[in-house]
């Protein structure tokens, strides 16, 4: 049997992805991937568990422990500054190649 991932995300997106998933390839082999990062409304877990309800098949939720914000600062990732941080080898103060 072959296994087939949806990122789910909670949105109609992703439900229309496995709803699509589904219909080509059942639901036997499925999985709906679902990241808690803490910090999403309660409203998409209703409608996340509704679409799992529908679809048949159980949300795999995956979890670290933190939030987005909380992550930004551990990963170096964009977080909350608004600009992305500068590659190792560059400064933010180079006007450019040269």
């Amino acid at each position: 049997m072959r296994r087939h991932v949806v990122q789910f995300s909670g949105g109609v997106g992703s439900f229309l992805a496995a709803v699509t998933v589904a219909e080509r390839h059942g639901t036997a082999g499925a999985t709906l991937l679902i990241a808690d990062t803490l910090a999403e409304d309660e409203d998409l877990w209703r409608f996340s568990d509704a679409a799992a309800g529908f679809l048949g098949v159980p949300l795999t939720v995956v979890r670290d422990g933190r939030t987005p914000w909380e992550s930004s600062v551990t990963s170096a990732s964009w977080g909350t500054t608004g600009s992305p941080p500068a590659p190792p080898s560059s400064s933010r103060n180079s006007a450019g190649p040269g």
